[in-house]
């Protein structure tokens, strides 16, 4: 085995080796996590009827690992299957289009990203997406060299998986319109076939036309920003390093970097990479002063440019001949990774751990067939609680009424109100239940109900009643 090939395998070792611990310290199944896997639950109809903001495909993969388990870590270890799909489409790309030495570095700078490292973890879309959106510029730039109708055929197909896994991939259509222009007098037959596939991946993807028209009553306000130029600075810090875990030093550092690779570098590939990330962040950026549809993350999708950029000027401590070059550049590589690895032991601090340890808590007291009901007041809580008690036959979830219109579309359920509280007799004739619920709940039960709620535990959310008796 070669000492290159060699070097790959301990880097992707090394790689998974660091996702499989966060995959344990880290956060468990949160409101987005878990509400991936309640939807994936649904019927075919149901996911395939624009009931959600996204495209199916994501859904519909996490619908075939859920008939091999439920457990959150086997479910969220699937974005890591994902994550080593992307690590080897990065490294063939960018082997292709800068060289093996290069290579070594864009994997190096991947392999401790936080931003990457959290969502590998994610049990959403964006690592699956980010895979298809490098496959497919990978056929691309091919398609550049050689168009065979292998590389055509392949274009095509991860084109469409990627723009059924997401909206926003469907941006890089734009990167690669743009370079056809720039190519077109000494490679029209490039134009040509880009122009051919586009029209076969948008009749493929017509449905989505009619999905997307279903699902824009759904559109929820927290996913959208004030669009301004910060927008433009701290997206470029969120494909690097998560906002929880930097500090000025990071703020100031990866412009600067950012600087040096484009002006240092005298390949013409860097004026590609850069438009492959810049060009989807400025246009949406552009659109977002009309309609607010701007979010940073939404650009993960496009940051595996930014890696290979950067990449390929830390590989020039190799190929340049020149000594105080290489030292320098060698200096601003190893202030990189010191600045990465310290976000990554931050993210063990300053991430949510064990947010939602109440629920296996409570897990853990409730048979089976208690009757259980849960007073939400948040539907971030509700979420988690329904897919920790899966399988539980007699839990119904209700949401306070002073809960948002957005609220309450986030959570679903039932609503009730302080009044229904107060004369339902469902809730008096239960024998055993909890009741997640705030101090205002908790003052109805035992002030105006008159039960006994000496015996609580304190959540993120509120408190959680666990003793159904009355005075």
């Amino acid at each position: 085995m070669k000492q290159k090939q060699i070097g790959f395998l301990l880097l992707l070792v090394f790689s998974l080796l660091l996702r499989i611990f966060f995959l344990f310290v880290r956060q468990d199944m949160w409101h987005d996590a878990s509400f991936t896997v309640l939807f994936s639950q649904k019927p075919l109809p149901y996911i395939l009827s624009g009931n959600d903001t996204h495209p199916p495909l994501y859904y519909l993969v996490i619908k075939l690992f859920l008939f091999l388990s439920t457990n959150e870590f086997f479910l969220r270890s699937t974005s890591i299957l994902f994550w080593i799909l992307f690590f080897i489409a990065v490294g063939k790309l960018s082997g292709e289009m800068f060289g093996k030495k290069a290579t070594l570095f864009v994997l190096v700078l991947i392999s401790i990203s936080p931003t990457l490292i959290f969502y590998s973890l994610e049990l959403r879309n964006y690592m699956m997406g980010m895979f298809f959106v490098v496959m497919q510029y990978l056929f691309f730039n091919r398609m550049k060299n050689a168009t065979t109708k292998k590389n055509l055929l392949l274009f095509i197909l991860f084109s469409c998986l990627m723009v059924y896994t997401h909206y926003y991939t469907v941006l890089i259509f734009l990167v690669e319109a743009l370079l056809c222009v720039f190519y077109y007098k000494k490679n029209k037959e490039l134009a040509i076939n880009f122009l051919f596939s586009s029209v076969l991946v948008a009749i493929a993807s017509s449905f989505l036309l009619f999905y997307l028209w279903m699902s824009l009553g759904k559109l929820q306000s927290f996913w959208f920003k004030k669009i301004t130029l910060w927008s433009l600075i701290s997206t470029l810090h969120y494909q690097f390093w998560l906002p929880e875990t930097i500090n000025i030093s990071h703020f100031i550092f990866l412009p600067l970097v950012f600087i040096i690779a484009l002006v240092s570098q005298r390949t013409k590939i860097k004026y590609e990479l850069l438009m492959i990330f810049t060009i989807p962040v400025l246009f949406m950026w552009l659109v977002s002063h009309l309609i607010p549809i701007y979010h940073h993350r939404f650009f993960l999708f496009f940051s595996f440019a930014l890696y290979m950029l950067f990449g390929g000027l830390f590989s020039e401590i190799l190929n340049t001949e020149n000594k105080k070059k290489a030292v320098g550049l060698c200096l601003i590589f190893i202030l990189f990774i010191a600045l990465s690895l310290s976000s990554v032991i931050k993210m063990k601090d300053t991430l949510p751990k064990e947010i939602y340890k109440s629920q296996k808590k409570l897990k853990q007291m409730i048979r089976t067939n208690d009757k259980v009901v849960f007073v939400h007041t948040s539907p971030f809580s509700q979420t988690p609680y329904k897919y920790y008690f899966m399988g539980y036959q007699n839990i119904k979830h209700l949401l306070r009424t002073d809960l948002t219109e957005r609220e309450r579309f986030t959570a679903g359920g039932s609503v009730i109100s302080e009044n229904e509280i107060l004369t339902e007799s469902r809730f008096i004739s239960l024998t055993n239940y909890i009741l997640v619920t705030d101090n205002k709940t908790f003052d109805i039960y035992k002030n105006k109900l008159g039960y006994n709620l000496d015996n609580i535990i304190f959540d993120d959310g509120g408190l959680v009643v666990y003793d159904g008796k009355k005075y």
